[in-house]
């Protein structure tokens, strides 16, 4: 059993931009989405996805092939960096995360506030 706790930015004067800062060709706002598998047994994360709850329709989605194993009992976060051109500031979007077993988790989040 997987439960999404929360999401926090990360900032990266390389590539990763502040959510405030203003958009630019080729930057990202990257984020950690922090999980608790409060399960007994491994899970296996299979996709991310970013979606608008109001059209529903996925602006940003990331495959994992690996580095998506969380161990029973385990806080961890995944990675997410999504192209700054695909969010709106100010509004929220669903998170949903996909387990190799079929298994989905959701978490509405509002991005660059």
């Amino acid at each position: 059993m997987l439960r999404l706790k929360g999401i926090q930015p990360y900032i990266d004067n390389n590539v990763c931009i502040a959510p405030s800062t203003p958009c630019s060709q080729g930057k990202y706002y990257c984020y950690y989405v922090w999980v608790n598998n409060i399960g007994d047994e491994k899970v296996y994360i299979k996709d991310l996805y970013v979606i608008d709850p109001t059209t529903k329709t996925t602006v940003w989605y990331s495959i994992y092939t690996s580095g998506g194993e969380i161990d029973p009992r385990t806080n961890q976060y995944l990675w997410l960096s999504i192209p700054c051109d695909k969010i709106v500031s100010g509004k929220q979007y669903l998170i949903k995360l996909t387990l190799k077993n079929g298994y989905e988790v959701y978490y509405l989040y509002k991005f660059r506030e």
